[in-house]
């Protein structure tokens, strides 16, 4: 399902938030693949919209699992099959502004299934304040995360953001007011 054509056919306005976040990450891993891998939207046990996404690129496959959060980040789960007998565990956490990300990269499944149920119950926004408070307030288990990412722009967004203030410099230099 393509993410412009989401909130046709699911009637909750949280759906804005994942065409947000597509419009300014794009169709990535960090943003679950929300151009078009979606298929699936429903609602988890703390009543929160989520999407279920899969993406094949080259021998990479990813399923991820999205959670939006009651303050508008995004959670994303996801398993990485690189098609040699290796798996990467991760969570995203998307700032509710859609301009950063953090990554917590796990160890096994289980530590990640886990984290994200502590992360989804504890309404944790990954990308606000200092993550080792944060995960230490919703219990997650430092020795099961093998690397961290803290508040990361996204690629790319810097780049946008210096070609929108050209392309508005330009407009002031070539426009004119006529009296």
């Amino acid at each position: 399902m393509y993410i412009k054509d989401l909130s046709n056919n699911v009637k909750d306005e949280r759906c804005s938030v994942l065409e947000r976040i597509f419009d300014t990450v794009g169709n990535n891993c960090m943003s679950g693949y929300l151009e078009y891998g979606i298929h699936d939207m429903s609602y988890d046990e703390f009543n929160h919209l989520c999407f279920d996404s899969y993406n094949l690129t080259g021998d990479l496959e990813t399923l991820s699992h999205g959670t939006i959060m009651d303050d508008n980040s995004l959670v994303i789960r996801q398993v990485q099959n690189n098609n040699k007998d290796k798996k990467y565990f991760q969570i995203f956490g998307v700032s509710s502004d859609g301009k950063k990300y953090t990554y917590l990269d796990f160890e096994s499944e289980e530590a990640m299934m886990e984290a994200d149920m502590k992360i989804r119950r504890g309404n944790a926004n990954l990308c606000l304040g200092d993550i080792t408070d944060t995960l230490r307030e919703i219990g997650v288990d430092f020795d099961t995360i093998g690397q961290v990412r803290v508040n990361v722009d996204f690629p790319g967004l810097e780049l946008t953001e210096m070609m929108e203030d050209s392309e508005k410099k330009e407009e002031e230099t070539n426009s004119f007011v006529m009296y």
